[in-house]
């Protein structure tokens, strides 16, 4: 079963960043639920879009445009589920910076994504396996997990041998 907040993400496939000198307002309203609200599409803004996606369908995310910050949020996966959000390392595996978007699939060297920022827009895009950081999965308070959860033996703390 597909989560819901694939269906709101899918749909803003094509919403790219516009030229130097002007700005896309749709990203500028992804910004609008997170620490740089206001900002225009030159800021990163791939977690803002994430934060946008899970809003629309009542899933609080972390309120953060830091790719990273997703990484104390939710449950640990140990294995990716479609759906999933996973966060990857950018540059340097120690810094601070970082991606996250959708999973969708992957195979032996990659990993598939639906996110925004990739390559100035909203769009799927591959990346190298060995960059993914972690797969989270929204927990909800009450204790039961939304439409389309992982199974139970999915759920992990860490995956082994990545840092955060």
């Amino acid at each position: 079963m597909t989560p819901p907040w694939m269906t709101i993400a899918a749909a803003e496939t094509g919403v790219a960043q516009y030229p130097p000198g002007h700005s896309n307002p749709r990203i500028t309203e992804y910004h609008a639920g997170t620490n740089i609200e206001g900002y225009d599409d030159k800021a990163s803004w791939c977690s803002s879009f994430v934060n946008w996606c899970l809003t629309q369908v009542g899933v609080v995310g972390t309120g953060s445009a830091l790719a990273r910050s997703w990484l104390e949020w939710g449950q640990a996966l140990t294995e990716p589920i479609p759906g999933c959000l996973v966060v990857l390392s950018r540059d340097d595996p120690a810094s601070w910076k970082g991606h996250v978007g959708f999973y969708l699939r992957s195979d032996a060297q990659h990993i598939y994504l639906l996110g925004g920022n990739q390559l100035a827009q909203v769009r799927e895009h591959c990346y190298p396996v060995a960059s993914v950081l972690g797969y989270r999965w929204p927990a909800c308070p009450s204790g039961q997990m939304p439409q389309g959860s992982p199974p139970a033996e999915n759920l992990g703390a860490t995956l082994p041998g990545r840092a955060k």
